[in-house]
């Protein structure tokens, strides 16, 4: 596996899942700068499926609400499993890892050049999404050797209502967003997901599963620094 489930408070963060893709400079771009290219040189992603971090067959809870919150824990570790369940798909691991004999990966660094994720929890994930499935959707990003690092998770419930939050850190400060009840997209905007070549576009496009503000607010944001 390329992260535990298990997230420490000093590593809070909140990530963009809504970015715009970037403007055409040489600037590298982040993870979350939106969307790949789909042209046939688009650098490989290598697929390290071969774990399902929270995966479980046992049967998942329809609804998703407030009651699957645990107060004053981080990250993955404020979803409650134990009262609302994993679901099938485990964690998209994503990570950005030394070397490559092609160019760097639009979302990697210069040095750690190779996109790596599990594309069969990707997949999986994309699936639940268009049927509104109830379970979680999970996935974790991480770059410069762990130095930079992002995730984020989705408890589908019923009527296409998730419970969300995201995180994103870099050095010694980040930000973790509200855990909130909102709309998802709908099973179109996902089977359009589900049909991209790219697995990088495909998990870009995942991340983008809200469709309006939310309906309730159940966990407050929160900003850290070690500074």
């Amino acid at each position: 596996m390329l992260s535990p489930i298990s997230l420490s408070l000093t590593a809070l963060a909140i990530m963009s899942c809504s970015a715009d893709p970037g403007d055409g400079s040489d600037t590298q771009p982040t993870e979350d700068a939106g969307t790949t290219s789909s042209s046939d040189t688009s650098p490989p992603v290598g697929d390290t499926t071969e774990a399902s971090t929270g995966a479980s067959d046992a049967e998942v809870e329809p609804s998703a609400s407030c009651r699957c919150v645990l107060p004053d824990h981080a990250e993955l570790d404020s979803y409650d499993h134990q009262a609302c369940g994993w679901g099938p798909c485990g964690s998209i691991e994503v990570a950005c890892q030394g070397g490559s004999e092609h160019a760097p990966h639009p979302l990697c660094d210069a040095g750690y050049g190779e996109l790596v994720m599990d594309i069969t929890a990707l997949d999986c994930a994309l699936d639940m999404l268009v049927q509104g499935a109830s379970g979680l959707v999970h996935f974790t990003f991480s770059a410069d050797r762990g130095v930079s690092r992002s995730g984020g998770f989705l408890r589908i419930g019923a009527g296409r209502l998730g419970l969300s939050r995201t995180w994103q850190s870099a050095d010694l400060g980040g930000f973790e967003s509200a855990l909130e009840l909102i709309p998802l997209k709908s099973a179109a905007y996902f089977e359009t997901c589900r049909a991209m070549q790219d697995p990088a576009e495909r998990y870009l496009c995942l991340k983008k599963w809200s469709d309006g503000s939310a309906t309730e607010v159940c966990d407050e944001s929160m900003q850290y620094s070690d500074l």
